[in-house]
């Protein structure tokens, strides 16, 4: 995702999807190259290894989405046109719906262990929906996820529109550890109270009130 334009009263960007297009050339011709050496042999098995290559291959290439973003300040709205090979939409938000925009960071795993994480930039409209800037963003290492940039493209769209930005994501394992270490202080010194003294005291208070 970058901004590939921008003037006091419009910005545009341009996301080109998330397909890994080394992986969808090398299904598309490795695929179709193992089947046409086989197709004279009975060796099915190689033909069907050649017939998955050949569909990841296509489904790469069909469900990957480019996506324009054109935040337009004079017709105070911002349009998102999502395009595939087979189909294309748009849609129009104006500003006065947006309430604001976020950065959503999400963390994962990736299948060898390692740790992913995501950012999408989202419009949260006054109606409590959110809109995706791009869908199905790509999850990566953190190397890789150059989170900066899309909070200066989102801090830049905010502007333009007039509204908040803010970050969301889910805690990071340094994080947890820290509240918990702030739980584990407060209780050390008696800030908090177990259940069960907090049920004897609401007890004796009730008895003393009785008693009244």
């Amino acid at each position: 995702m970058k901004i590939i334009s921008r003037t006091d009263s419009l910005i545009t960007i341009k996301d080109l999807g998330a397909a890994n297009w080394v992986l969808t050339l090398v299904c598309l011709v490795l695929g179709p190259a193992v089947f046409y050496v086989e197709l004279f042999n009975g060796n099915w098995t190689s033909k069907l290894v050649a017939a998955l290559f050949c569909g990841v291959g296509l489904y790469l290439v069909f469900s990957d989405e480019c996506t324009l973003i054109l935040v337009d300040k004079a017709a105070e709205s911002i349009i998102i046109k999502r395009s595939r090979i087979v189909s294309s939409d748009q849609e129009n938000y104006r500003f006065d719906e947006i309430a604001k925009i976020i950065l959503k960071e999400e963390h994962g795993s990736s299948t060898k262990g390692g740790r992913t994480i995501s950012y999408n930039i989202q419009l949260i409209l006054k109606d409590g929906e959110q809109v995706n800037f791009v869908n199905n963003a790509p999850t990566v290492s953190p190397a890789f996820a150059h989170k900066q940039l899309r909070i200066d493209i989102a801090k830049e769209v905010s502007g333009l529109v007039g509204v908040p930005f803010e970050e969301q994501g889910t805690p990071g394992l340094g994080e947890v550890l820290g509240v918990f270490k702030q739980v584990m202080e407060m209780a050390a010194k008696g800030e908090i109270k177990n259940m069960a003294q907090v049920k004897v005291e609401n007890n004796n208070s009730e008895e003393n009130n009785l008693k009244e």
